[in-house]
C-alpha cells in the first residue's frame, strides 16, 4: 500500500493540469486556436492539488467527478471540429489515470473511516487520514 495516497493525489493532479496545458499549448502552436475549457479545468485541477494535501477524501471525490465529466466535453469539442486529436488523447488518458488514482484514494479513505468506527474510535472526528 502506498503510505501517502494524498501527496500521489497531489502530484496526480499537478501533472494532469500541466499535461493539459501543454496540449493546448501545442494546439494553439499548430492550429492557431486557444481552448479555454481545458485551461480553466487546468486551473481548477492545480488549486484542488493545494487543498489535497489536507482534504484528500473530499478532493478526490471532486476530481472523480471533474474526470467523469471533462472526457466528454473534450469528445464533443473534437467532434464540433474546434479540437485537435491531440488535445483529445492527451485529456482523455489524463483524466482515466486521474479518475483511477482518485477512486484508489477514496477507497483507501473509506476504508480507513470504517476501520476506526468498527474500532469504536470516535465518529465526530471529521478529518482524512492522510492530514498526520
Amino acid at each position: 500500500m502506498i503510505p501517502r495516497l494524498s501527496a500521489n493525489l497531489d502530484l496526480t493532479l499537478k501533472s494532469v493540469a500541466v499535461s493539459m496545458l501543454i496540449a493546448v499549448g501545442v494546439e494553439f502552436l499548430v492550429a492557431d486556436r486557444l481552448l479555454f475549457p481545458p485551461v480553466v479545468v487546468a486551473n481548477i485541477y492545480f488549486v484542488l492539488s493545494i487543498i489535497a494535501k489536507v482534504y484528500a477524501r473530499r478532493i478526490a471525490v471532486i476530481a472523480f467527478g471533474l474526470a467523469c465529466v471533462v472526457p466528454i466535453d473534450a469528445a464533443r469539442t473534437f467532434m464540433m471540429g474546434e479540437a485537435g486529436v491531440i488535445t483529445l488523447i492527451v485529456v482523455v488518458v489524463a483524466s482515466v489515470y486521474l479518475a483511477g488514482v482518485s477512486y484508489q484514494v477514496f477507497r483507501h479513505e473509506a476504508s480507513a473511516l470504517l476501520d476506526r468506527a468498527r474500532r469504536g474510535d470516535s465518529p465526530t472526528e471529521e478529518t482524512d487520514t492522510t492530514s498526520d
